[in-house]
């Protein structure tokens, strides 16, 4: 019997994941989407990302939504670790207000 060294995984992600009835800013809904990013399967991490693009700032600061802003970083290529350094560094106030939140400094 050949040993299977990798698997296969398919994710139906919907668009509306990160819709208002799915919040990644509440205390238990965020785990899931964590848990989909810690999979670090490449082409759902893009998904997870596209979802999230333009709200990296505002996630950041929120309490459960940074936890998941923080998998991002650690399940992205260098390529979206860029664009989301890109986003919470574009102006320096948004980056000083990361630094100095509770939960958004260990997002920076």
């Amino acid at each position: 019997m050949e040993e299977q060294t990798s698997r296969s995984f398919t994710c139906p992600i919907r668009p509306s994941l990160f819709s208002p009835q799915f919040k990644i800013e509440d205390r238990s809904r965020n785990y899931v989407v964590q848990f989909i990013l810690e999979l670090k399967v490449d082409h759902v991490t893009r998904v997870v990302m596209s979802q999230l693009k333009g709200c990296f700032v505002r996630f950041s600061i929120k309490k459960y939504a940074s936890n998941v802003i923080q998998k991002c970083l650690n399940a992205s290529d260098d390529g979206q670790v860029n664009l989301i350094i890109s986003k919470v560094t574009s102006k320096s106030s948004h980056f000083r207000t990361i630094l100095q939140d509770p939960f958004g400094n260990y997002v920076a």
